[in-house]
């Protein structure tokens, strides 16, 4: 049993993570300040990128440019739709001369119809920082070039301070 000790705590030391993955999605509260039962509309184009957020498995996310006006995000992206269009492999490099390249799946265009899907809440335990806690909300495309998909908010959802005032990416339809 003491062998069994020490191996489970040198495999947390190694991996540093213990990550458990939720889907809260029934939970209302976790949707704020969207709702289930509304359909929402790009304000702005956006792209569709390949993520790796690290506490969830890759996939797709809408990403605004990296422009000054932006902050941060949660995702790297391209500095502008126009950059990107003009030289997609320039304008993929990254922002701060990343060595990698941002994935850019292509740009989800204005008045792009979105509908809240789920809620994954990301939990845990890592060695270094401490308990984690994330949720992550996901809506399915439902109208243009990328209808049926789904993918990742978060990234245009910053800045939502109440249900009726959503941001700059997004408005209710």
């Amino acid at each position: 049993m003491k062998n069994v000790r020490i191996i489970y705590i040198f495999l947390i030391c190694i991996y540093g993570c213990i990550n458990i993955r939720l889907d809260i999605s029934n939970d209302d509260k976790a949707w704020f300040p969207y709702s289930t039962k509304k359909i929402y509309a790009t304000r702005e184009a956006v792209f569709l990128i390949r993520v790796d957020s690290g506490l969830e498995p890759k996939h797709l996310a809408l990403v605004p440019p990296s422009d000054s006006n932006r902050g941060s995000g949660y995702y790297s992206s391209p500095k502008s739709i126009e950059d990107y269009y003009k030289n997609p492999d320039e304008a993929c490099r990254g922002n701060l001369g990343e060595p990698y390249k941002i994935d850019v799946v292509g740009v989800v265009e204005v008045g792009t119809e979105l509908i809240p899907y789920k809620v994954k809440r990301n939990a845990g335990l890592d060695v270094w920082f401490g308990n984690h806690t994330y949720d992550t909300r996901y809506a399915r495309i439902i109208s243009g070039q990328f209808y049926g998909i789904m993918v990742d908010i978060e990234d245009i959802s910053w800045c939502m301070k109440e249900a009726t005032d959503l941001n700059r990416y997004i408005r209710i339809k």
